[in-house]
């Protein structure tokens, strides 16, 4: 009975409310992250897990990121993922989900260089 009702109520909500309500409702079950708590701009203001972010806070945040790309340690850790994908990619691959693990990889290594190198020119 109660899923039916449930059922009912969801049909009444668009895709996004689904989505939100669904995400709250597994948060204790998995590691849920959501765009709330990802640092982005909303309406010109910086928000960090819901809560804005003041002009100290980005700058401290930039300067780190900056730090980061400009690291021996960031080279050796982008070193160390790119050869290990490509370990997975191309040495110990027999599937095709092992060939995708690969190139995620590689993709998420791009995304994080393209996010901090973002981060460090903020002003």
């Amino acid at each position: 009975m109660k899923i039916k009702i449930i059922k009912f109520l969801l049909k009444k909500l668009s895709e996004d409310e689904k989505k939100e309500i669904l995400t709250e409702a597994v948060k204790d079950l998995f590691n849920t992250i959501s765009e709330n708590d990802i640092l982005k701009v909303k309406n010109g203001e910086w928000i960090l897990g819901g809560r804005p972010q003041t002009e100290a806070e980005m700058k401290l945040i930039a300067s780190e990121a900056y730090v980061l790309t400009k690291s021996k340690l960031w080279k050796v850790l982008q070193f160390d993922l790119k050869c290990k994908a490509n370990e997975i990619t191309f040495l110990k691959s027999k599937t095709e989900q092992d060939l995708i693990a690969g190139k995620i990889t590689h993709y998420l290594i791009e995304q994080i260089k393209k996010r901090l190198e973002s981060l460090a020119k903020y002003k």
